[in-house]
């Protein structure tokens, strides 16, 4: 009787938490849903909160898009070298065309 006491227990404190995450869960959609009807203090509609709350309901409905990163390593002893590399690689002339306009003028 002492176990079926502490087995009660243990389901009933089981549940419990499955409960939470469920309550949780449906906290978490309806917030996004009600982003969806964003509107800034003047009334018009809040275009940003609204594409964020899309954003966010797509990516957990249909996954979220695969994110695509260049990595360009340089190691070059020489501005021969760099230019040789430079010629080479569209991904490096992006890069460095990047790191000049981002550069501020001297």
């Amino acid at each position: 009787m002492a176990n079926e006491s502490i087995t009660t227990k243990r389901e009933n404190a089981a549940l419990g938490v499955r409960l939470e995450k469920v309550n949780a869960r449906e906290k978490a959609v309806h917030a996004l849903m009600e982003g969806l009807q964003a509107m800034t203090k003047d009334g018009s509609p809040d275009h940003r909160i609204r594409i964020q709350a899309g954003a966010e309901i797509l990516a957990y409905t249909d996954g979220k898009p695969i994110e695509r990163k260049e990595v360009v390593n340089v190691n070059v002893d020489s501005m021969s070298e760099l230019q040789a590399r430079a010629s080479a690689s569209p991904a490096l002339r992006r890069s460095l065309r990047k790191l000049l306009e981002s550069s501020p003028e001297s």
